[in-house]
């Protein structure tokens, strides 16, 4: 067989098996990212049991949360995440976030603004 057709063959598999195993490392993570949604509570509980104190996840109203970084007035909060989904103070680490389409509105659509309300940045109507 010639060498080059051989080059070309194996090139062909490697892509093959580097494309399948690409496609079940995105659902093998997509089937844990799920599962780990289905079993988070409304209490802000995760998998291993520890509790979320920093930020709001359990709003079921819309999509995104508040960090409930300190503030002295409205100018000390800013919205971040790739969707503008998190309210945080500025004195706060930036946060980045995947970049998803919500299957909830963000707190902007429905009127909410990122405020300091009792000295923390949160959504707020």
């Amino acid at each position: 067989m010639n060498t080059r057709i051989l080059i070309i063959i194996v090139s062909g598999v490697l892509l093959l098996l580097g494309t399948a195993s690409t496609a079940l490392l995105y659902f093998n993570n997509k089937s844990k990212s799920d599962q780990a949604t289905e079993n988070s509570s409304d209490s802000g509980d995760f998998e291993d049991g520890s509790k979320d104190e920093e930020t709001d996840e359990t709003n079921q109203e819309y999509y995104g949360s508040s960090t409930y970084g300190a503030c002295d007035c409205g100018c000390d909060c800013v919205v971040d995440g790739c969707n503008g989904e998190i309210c945080r103070s500025k004195d706060e680490e930036g946060i980045s976030t995947i970049c998803s389409i919500p299957d909830k509105p963000l707190p902007s659509d429905l009127g909410y603004s990122c405020i300091c309300k009792d000295s923390k940045c949160q959504w707020t109507k």
